[in-house]
């Protein structure tokens, strides 16, 4: 069906780049916050009207007082840049404290916030099964110089990207050294003082999305197999069968393999949706239909992991395939059915985040007994309107998540006119370079097979930013290059 891979595409821009949002958001009684501590018999307290950061004793007995508190950041899209970010954190003037004011009696009041990393709610959350924290990009709130401080224009700028990357599951308050006698205290979204409820800004550029639309052609990779005639390859079907059939009275097994060209997409890239719309074969060699004649024909879509090609996959050579994440079609309720916007986002976002183990679609049956089958056009149908088609939409920012290992390689000369050399730290080796453009289009591409320097010719690139992405042992690390 082909060497030549022909690529049938529409790309568009949704939303324009370097777009910059300002975001104000203070907590209020609906938020999420609360303190803890590790007192026997403590309850759980999500109406406290402030925030306690402070080591103390009741009755002789040792009490820590931790606080957590999460903003709503649902409003910054995936994979938007946080440009700046400031917390500003009140002494609350009414408090449940007797007005207790912030000390460092025998310990410094010294005080982390950190990022949270797991789920939690302040209706059930104690001290013995408080959420975990990250202990990288660690605020640190130094000891307070007045009883009743206000903290302003604390930087959490790495705290909220990292939320935005990776989740956000709100900030965790505590002393830097939990021992008696020291303390903070401020004002919660449940304090009466509206004004001196925890206030946050955040700068960001929202990320641009890219869209694209691609159907499968007579010279895309598309592939049929069967056990019947395991050893046979047919890379010029005119349609997929999914199911378990006999051929006089013998068991047969048809699978599928098809292969979207996904290499514009970036590696760092966020997938936003992405649609697969596959449609039954009105013109087809089966001279069948969609039927659950013995069991259901609920079928299912897996990425594959292994290479293949469509001239020489057979039943006998079939490719690996991930069976941790599948998404499942049907069952059908017409015997002509089409499967319209099947949502493949995560299978498409696994394929963007390992591109170098990734080898397109796998398309089977669940349960491939007899009798029981799907039936749809292939990218070598005569009808070309009812050919496999795939929608995805993209952000193409770096968030921070994928920058943490910077120090991993380093590139020069950058900024650089002509070429740039990439060199492992400690000899460390590389397993596959690509190099994209801001929009998200993939420019450069090899696999140098642990190598630890490349040299990469830009001296065709116009002047500007480019986003280099370097596999190593399985994971892939990002960093920026500027040509001039």
């Amino acid at each position: 069906m082909k060497r030549l891979l022909l690529v049938v595409f529409a790309v568009f821009i949704q939303q324009t780049a370097n777009s910059q949002n300002n975001l104000s958001l203070r907590l209020n009684s609906s938020s999420e916050d609360l303190y803890i501590s590790n007192f026997p018999g403590s309850p759980t307290s999500p109406d406290e009207i402030d925030y306690c950061s402070g080591q103390w004793t009741i009755g002789g007995v040792p009490a820590a007082y931790r606080s957590f508190f999460k903003f709503d950041l649902t409003s910054i899209p995936a994979g938007s840049i946080i440009n700046s970010a400031s917390l500003n954190l009140f002494y609350p003037d009414t408090n449940a404290w007797q007005n207790a004011p912030d000390q460092s009696l025998t310990n410094t009041n010294t005080s982390l916030l950190q990022r949270v990393t797991s789920a939690w709610s302040e209706s059930s959350i104690t001290w013995s099964n408080q959420p975990a924290v990250s202990m990288m990009y660690i605020d640190t709130l130094l000891e307070s110089t007045s009883p009743n401080q206000d903290y302003l224009n604390i930087d959490v700028a790495t705290l909220v990207q990292a939320m935005v990357d990776s989740g956000n599951y709100g900030f965790s308050l505590r002393l830097m050294i939990e021992q008696e006698y020291a303390r903070m205290f401020f004002a919660s979204g449940d304090n009466p003082d509206s004004s001196a409820r925890p206030l946050l800004y955040i700068n960001y550029t929202a990320p641009t999305i890219v869209c694209m639309s691609q159907r499968l052609t007579p010279s895309s990779e598309d592939a049929s197999v069967d056990d019947y005639n395991p050893a046979n390859n047919t890379p010029n079907e005119i349609e997929y069968c999914t199911g378990g059939w006999t051929i006089g009275g013998v068991p047969v097994i048809w699978n599928n393999y098809f292969k979207f060209d996904l290499s514009m997409i970036p590696s760092h890239a966020s997938i936003q949706s992405a649609y697969l719309s596959l449609h039954y074969p009105v013109i087809n060699n089966f001279g069948g239909i969609d039927t659950s004649l013995s069991h259901s024909n609920i079928s299912a879509l897996y990425r594959v992991n292994s290479p293949w090609s469509e001239n020489t996959v057979t039943w006998n050579n079939s490719p690996t395939y991930d069976s941790g994440t599948m998404v499942t079609i049907g069952p059908s309720v017409n015997t002509y059915e089409d499967f319209l916007n099947i949502d493949v986002k995560q299978l498409v976002q696994d394929m963007v985040n390992d591109p170098v183990n990734s080898y397109g679609f796998l398309l089977k049956m669940l349960d491939e007994s007899p009798y029981a089958r799907m039936l749809f056009a292939s990218g070598d149908n005569p009808d070309t309107t009812k050919r496999p088609l795939i929608e995805v939409c993209y952000s193409g920012t770096i968030g921070l998540n994928e920058l943490t290992d910077n120090n991993l390689f380093s590139i020069y000369p950058n900024p650089a006119s002509d070429h740039f050399t990439i060199v492992g730290k400690d000899g460390l080796m590389f397993d596959h370079f690509m190099l994209y453009d801001v929009c998200g289009k993939l420019l450069k591409q090899s696999s140098i097979n642990k190598q630890s320097s490349i040299s990469v010719d830009v001296s065709g690139l116009a002047k500007g930013l480019y986003f280099v992405t370097l596999q190593i042992e399985g994971r892939n690390y990002n960093r920026t290059a500027l040509v001039n």
